[in-house]
């Protein structure tokens, strides 16, 4: 699911003048799934509804947190994504919550609890960043899997905009091992 809040905090917002200014978070890494939220995610993201119509009344700012090893491809696979936001790109060895880097904090999971543990971690750092720029600001919290329709960013934006504490927008969780459809299974 992908959860949208307004932040509301007593500090100064960073803002382009006359416009607001809305954070994006994801955590995705190793090649394969950047990939897979290039070819998914993030082309639901570049539909004409999401960020290109968000674009236009919002400043974007798109948070990405990934392994050292992944930067630089996720910035070659990301560039699409410039053209309506401000890319930001954190390595969890250099990412510290509670005291620990993120990387120490999954270092000794193994399966889902890995990418569970990850995205709560990276939730909470980013939540003390976007709370540390000031007030007023909106934030989708977005697993790397997720795929949304057309428009369904957009539409949640103006409902926090006037006024909505929190939205939850219809999307699509992909699963990574299989698709079922009309009783066929394929392999991702």
């Amino acid at each position: 699911m992908a959860i949208l809040s307004r932040l509301h905090t007593d500090g100064k917002a960073r803002r382009l003048p006359g416009t607001a200014l809305t954070y994006m978070l994801f955590a995705v890494w190793g090649e394969r799934f950047i990939d897979k939220f290039a070819s998914l995610t993030m082309a639901s993201l570049l539909s004409p509804g999401n960020l290109p119509t968000l674009a236009k009344t919002h400043q974007l700012q798109l948070i990405f947190h990934t392994d050292r090893s992944s930067v630089a491809y996720l910035k070659i696979r990301m560039a699409p994504l410039e053209e309506y936001a401000d890319l930001t790109i954190v390595a969890f060895e250099d990412t510290t919550v509670d005291g620990r880097t993120v990387a120490d904090g999954i270092s000794l999971l193994k399966g889902p609890a890995v990418k569970h543990e990850l995205e709560r971690l990276v939730t909470f750092h980013t939540l003390d960043t976007v709370l540390d720029h000031g007030q007023g600001h909106s934030l989708f919290i977005i697993p790397s899997d997720l795929a949304a329709s057309d428009g369904s960013f957009t539409r949640a934006q103006t409902l926090l905009d006037n006024g909505a504490e929190a939205v939850a927008p219809p999307v699509l969780r992909l699963s990574e091992d299989h698709v079922t459809f009309s009783g066929t299974q394929l392999r991702v």
